[in-house]
């Protein structure tokens, strides 16, 4: 019998500053038949929606959460202290909540980070088509028990199945508003595990598989066109955030008092662009982004021929855009980036 899962009937969080992340996350989680998607731009605002969900005064407005995405890295409160802070704090609605982190960074240090913090799963960004979906099944299907020591708490790391000796044991049934928990230790009262429900499959669960088979291929298909229809709206966005590229260089050559602070601007955007050209299927330009990125470092002198290699940056960007190279270009995009490459070379030696 095929297994399969319907989200209507969950609540999620996705706290993220970037508005083009937060909205392709949004529409991504309704697509995939996520009921109730909250949206919140930093960790901070998160919190502050979290601590009238425990309040508990209007379910209505405030629901029970079921699962949190959040960007690793914010302003004023980032995802990796939300995390914190719905672990370890009293006001937390449930410390045991599904936590998902997303970053543009995933090195193995990165990764064991957020592990050791007690995220259920990290996402890269920008994320793959399928990757959301998959963390979802994920959290429904393998369930795992939570883990308290002294220096940590959150799901078992170990992603398996824990056997519990008979011996030197001590069980405990606590009930909190996400239902029982049982709590025992092993051979070392330093140790303790909480078997919580599974919330997430509770509230997911298809019991016919001839529906749960057609909702499947359901999803699939408006996620793809979701993700096509929100290629074209990040088209349109690029082509917004070029005019302020072209705004911040034409005032760095006018003024050199405002270079300093036009030279970050640039390197802003650029990162901004970089990050969701893959994700919206235009790797060329996340491409392009993150040489433009290197490009406008004001730890470098902004000479003449810097700025007339942004410049070229920028009308490459256009150029991409306005013709909709959507991949990575082919030969043409080749030899863009090759001459781009030799470009940025003579000026890094001048």
């Amino acid at each position: 019998m095929e297994e399969g899962y319907s989200f209507s009937n969950i609540s999620a969080i996705v706290a993220e500053d970037n508005e083009q992340s937060r909205s392709l996350l949004s529409s991504t989680l309704r697509h995939l038949g996520v009921g109730r998607v909250i949206l919140k731009s930093d960790g901070r605002d998160a919190i502050d929606f979290l601590e009238k969900v425990n309040n508990g005064t209007d379910q209505e407005q405030y629901p029970p959460i079921e699962a949190v995405f959040a960007n690793w890295d914010m302003g004023h409160v980032d995802g990796m202290l939300l995390l914190k802070w719905i672990r370890r704090h009293e006001h937390s609605p449930n410390r045991f909540m599904p936590f998902i982190l997303l970053s543009p960074e995933l090195n193995k240090k990165k990764v064991r980070e957020a592990i050791n913090a007690g995220a259920h799963e990290i996402i890269p960004k920008p994320f793959p088509g399928d990757a959301v979906k998959r963390v979802l099944e994920n959290l429904v299907n393998y369930h795992r028990i939570f883990v308290r020591t002294p220096v940590y708490f959150g799901p078992d790391r170990r992603r398996k199945k824990v056997e519990v000796k008979d011996t030197e044991r001590r069980i405990e049934i606590k009930t909190s508003d996400h239902g029982e928990e049982e709590s025992w230790t092993a051979d070392t009262p330093d140790i303790h595990f909480f078997k919580v429900p599974n919330i997430l499959q509770e509230k997911s669960q298809l019991t016919d598989p001839k529906q749960a088979a057609k909702t499947k291929l359901e999803l699939g298909a408006k996620t793809e066109q979701h993700l096509n229809e929100c290629s074209e709206d990040y088209a349109d966005w690029v082509s917004i955030k070029i005019k302020e590229l072209y705004l911040h260089l034409g005032q760095a050559r006018r003024d050199s008092t405002v270079i300093v602070q036009c030279f970050q601007e640039l390197h802003k955007t650029a990162q901004e662009i970089k990050a969701q050209g893959v994700c919206f299927g235009y790797p060329l330009l996340s491409d392009l982004a993150k040489s433009l990125e290197k490009v406008t470092n004001i730890s470098v002198a902004a000479s003449g021929k810097r700025l007339d290699l942004i410049k070229t940056h920028i009308s490459a960007m256009e150029l991409i855009v306005k013709h909709k190279l959507i991949g990575a270009g082919g030969p043409f995009g080749k030899t863009i980036l090759d001459s781009l490459a030799e470009a940025s070379k003579k000026v890094t030696k001048s």
